[in-house]
């Protein structure tokens, strides 16, 4: 009778294992997809939209650099929008809206996927209330799967202990002192946490650990080699002279060429180091906390005036340039092309330099350029035997003498109306088709 049971009881088990391992995914899958989405379009984005993303992010960034403080993040429903409008555009097939009433702020996110049978939607709904006391959520949906607010809070909670520790989440969720919701506004006040500065440094070694385990941008070591290349180049180069960018690039990936045939190494690869060590010797050492440690302490501890190096004929093309190029490789194609949009954006508001399609430009050839160093299909190896032939501007950047430039806010948007309007379109097609045609990009060639 025992043995019995016992095989009873393990049959049900091994049910259960199954029911978990082959269908409850199925199940899941089936209870997240939706066939109408949740939110239809974000808004077109505009000068304005690029000013208040950049002022709300820089708001709510600013409580993290003094966590020792009590302060008050806030953002209006325009504020919030302007961000879903900007993220939207930099991920493919996502879009978010947000309202902001008496009851509370709602946000719906959508997430369109391939078209399948059960549905094309994966949709995201949130609620927050006011509250005098901590944060109060009132509901979240994920497809079909609703969840109460009174268990979405602990949920939440448990999610980030596992993410961050044990009380990293708690700690966080402990910050929000108080929801206040006025008219189209949203404030959330925040207090101080004991020893919260000390976790935010603990969570950024976390990271560091993390980056230098994972290398997901390859071996800091080898971007190092690349690195000390451009150092010693440029040693005999006039500082204040302007030099083409070519210049350097032509021995650097000369070099990429002879690890790759001598070393036997993957092209791509050699290239991606390559390009990260150019970005970060010509563009920003910042990137240096998203390779690893490329510098060694005495090679910071050097002061070094890099040449004059320039794209056009200009600095603030090199710049452009090289920064689109580093941005590609650490992430997606679109979120390097809302980038440029929104520099550019902001340069047209009160203040700025003007929208320049030229900047566009170089931002655009930077992108393009870091797709083909990276391609394993052949665009790698043509690189590499493009620039050890002739390494030349003509290579790889257009010419942008007679795109336009200095655009205010108003010149641009009636000439141009908005970054979806034909007119914008026509002519970063027409910039696209230029880029096109460069040696570099030419696809029929190898």
């Amino acid at each position: 009778m025992k043995n019995a049971l016992k095989r009873l009881f393990k049959r049900k088990i091994i049910i259960i294992l199954l029911f978990f391992v082959f269908i409850s995914p199925v199940f899941f899958v089936f209870l997240i997809l939706e066939r109408t989405p949740a939110s239809l379009t974000s808004k077109v984005v505009d000068a304005d939209d690029a000013r208040r993303a950049k002022e709300t992010i820089k708001r709510s960034l600013r409580p993290f650099r003094y966590p020792s403080d009590s302060a008050t993040i806030y953002a209006n429903e325009e504020d919030l929008n302007a961000l879903m409008a900007f993220i939207s555009r930099g991920v493919k097939n996502f879009s978010g809206q947000v309202e902001i009433g008496s009851r509370g702020l709602h946000s719906a996110m959508t997430l369109r996927i391939p078209h399948n049978p059960i549905g094309d939607y994966v949709n995201l709904r949130f609620g927050l209330e006011p509250s005098e006391s901590g944060l109060k959520i009132f509901q979240v949906s994920l497809g079909k799967i609703k969840i109460p607010g009174r268990m979405a809070l602990p949920m939440l909670r448990i999610f980030l202990n596992m993410v961050l520790d044990e009380e990293g989440g708690t700690a966080a969720l402990k910050a929000v002192k108080s929801v206040n919701i006025a008219g189209k506004k949203v404030s959330l006040k925040l207090q101080p946490v004991p020893g919260f500065k000390l976790k935010l440094a603990k969570y950024k070694g976390m990271l560091k650990d993390f980056r230098d385990e994972v290398a997901l941008l390859g071996d800091p070591n080898v971007v190092r080699i690349y690195y000390k290349m451009l150092e010693e180049h440029s040693r005999d180069i006039p500082k204040k002279q302007p030099v083409s960018l070519a210049n350097f690039m032509g021995p650097l990936f000369r070099m990429a060429k002879d690890r790759s045939d001598y070393k036997l190494t993957e092209p791509a690869d050699e290239n991606q180091a390559a390009l990260l060590a150019l970005v970060m010797f010509f563009g920003s050492h910042r990137f240096e906390s998203l390779i690893g440690p490329v510098r060694t302490e005495e090679m910071k501890l050097q002061r070094r005036s890099s040449p004059n190096a320039v794209l056009g004929d200009r600095r603030d093309l090199r710049l452009h340039f090289l920064i689109s190029a580093g941005i590609k490789v650490i992430s997606d194609k679109g979120i390097t092309y809302t980038v440029g949009e929104f520099k550019e954006l902001l340069d047209s508001s009160q203040g700025g330099s003007g929208f320049s399609f030229a900047d566009l430009a170089a931002d655009r050839a930077g992108l393009r350029f870091a797709e083909v160093a990276v391609d394993r299909s052949g665009g790698a190896r043509k690189l590499q035997r493009l620039f050890s032939e002739n390494a030349s501007e003509d290579t790889f950047f257009p010419n942008v003498a007679d795109l336009p430039e200095d655009l205010s806010k108003e010149k641009f948007e009636s000439l141009y109306e908005n970054i979806e309007a034909a007119p914008y379109l026509n002519m970063v097609n027409k910039i696209d088709a230029r880029i096109d045609q460069l040696p570099l990009y030419i696809r029929d060639m190898t």
